[in-house]
């Protein structure tokens, strides 16, 4: 089983703990069990017969750090691939 750390403000926590306590019990384990119900729902909410827009999603996930704008990361990419094929001949 994993185990996932996540921060969110005071006010979203104790919504979240009134409701998952209220759906599952006051028990242990309920909140863990809402968390699930509430990431599958999340995850099963982006439809995969569109794969362009996950890849989109995904992409701009994965710059959202990058300090560089979009013709610097192209001359990048493109120096990079120019070195890979030009030790080919």
């Amino acid at each position: 089983m994993g185990e996932m750390k996540v921060i969110i403000s005071e006010d979203m926590e104790k919504l979240f703990r009134k409701i998952a306590m209220r759906r599952f019990g006051y028990q242990k384990g309920s909140i863990s069990e809402a968390a699930a119900e509430a990431f599958k729902q999340w995850a099963s909410s982006y439809d995969d017969s569109n794969n362009e827009d996950i890849s989109w999603i995904s992409l701009k996930g994965i710059l959202k750090n990058v300090k560089k704008d979009s013709v610097g990361l192209q001359h990048e990419a493109w120096k990079k691939i120019g070195k890979k094929y030009a030790n080919r001949r």
